[in-house]
């Protein structure tokens, strides 16, 4: 017998049918637009990967950084109106879950989470990250938006748990801020290698949560700012590690690297990910994922 909770998430997601139909033909999207610049090789669609030391690299790549960050006028014209509605449609139906089904923040927030970071991966991969920049630029500003209105706006609502209170804005800001600078410090220190610390932190990290605050048992203290206390659960880091590790195999296998080899390396990058996860202060662990978890990859593979 299904439970109440599980039979309202699922007439929830009957109720969101054509808005989650229409978010998916959008992640697809730009890989339509761009095939033509993926290859099986591993690139990125703006410049292709070269083979250097890590600090070489990273010279290199602080260089590189900003000629590949600035979107191109074709990525704009295309981009920017597509990006917009997929937003507005991941703020509408967190927005939804949260005011009309009453679900969690621990679910909410982290289906926002999950889309915005899958399609930051694709966009990696298909378009470069100017993309992505393109992207983040957007998201924000829906996100300052939600902070602006505050308290009892739905997309607010959906975002800012309760027990962040009293500085439940700051922990969406805070989020918000390490997360750019974690995919700043994927690209320049571990590139190409951004887009699985994307898929991991986006995947694995949003199960995270909705696993512990439903199944965690088995609770632990972390570190955080602003006095507020955080606790997570071996639960919630055991899906992080499964899930993490799904998705960097696939993102590998996809990007045509052999099945012992996506296997192997995406399982080291899920347990980095469960690792770096348990350990980083409470609105860091954007950061931090990426950043350890890029670094893994490129380590593994380069």
């Amino acid at each position: 017998m299904l439970s109440i909770n599980q039979k309202k998430f699922q007439q929830s997601v009957y109720k969101l049918r054509f808005a989650l139909a229409l978010s998916i033909l959008l992640m697809i999207i730009p890989s339509i637009i761009c095939a033509e610049s993926v290859n099986s090789r591993g690139y990125y669609a703006d410049i292709p990967y070269r083979e250097h030391s890590l600090i070489s690299g990273i010279v290199k790549n602080i260089g590189d950084f900003i000629s590949r960050a600035i979107p191109a006028l074709k990525t704009l014209l295309l981009g920017t109106p597509i990006l917009i509605i997929y937003t507005w449609i991941c703020s509408l139906i967190a927005s939804y879950l949260k005011v009309k089904k009453n679900l969690k923040t621990a679910y909410t927030r982290k289906v926002f989470h999950f889309m915005i970071f899958t399609m930051a991966g694709i966009l990696q991969i298909s378009v470069g990250l100017s993309g992505v920049v393109l992207f983040g630029i957007i998201v924000v500003l829906f996100v300052l938006f939600a902070v602006f209105k505050g308290d009892n706006y739905p997309f607010y609502e959906a975002l800012a748990r309760p027990k962040d209170a009293p500085k439940r804005s700051a922990f969406i800001v805070l989020p918000l801020a390490t997360t750019a600078l974690g995919g700043v410090l994927a690209n320049v220190m571990f590139y190409p290698f951004a887009f699985i610390g994307y898929f991991v932190c986006g995947c694995g990290d949003a199960v995270g949560e909705p696993i512990g605050a439903k199944w965690g048992k088995h609770e632990y203290r972390v570190p955080s700012v602003f006095g507020v206390k955080v606790t997570r659960s071996i639960e919630g880091s055991l899906g992080v590690l499964l899930v993490g590790f799904i998705a960097a195999f696939l993102a590998l296998l996809l990007s045509s690297y052999s099945f012992w080899t996506s296997l192997s390396v995406g399982f080291a990058c899920g347990l980095g990910g469960m690792l770096i996860e348990a350990v980083s202060t409470h609105g860091f662990d954007n950061l931090t994922i990426q950043v350890i978890v890029s670094g893994i990859a490129f380590f593994l593979l380069k």
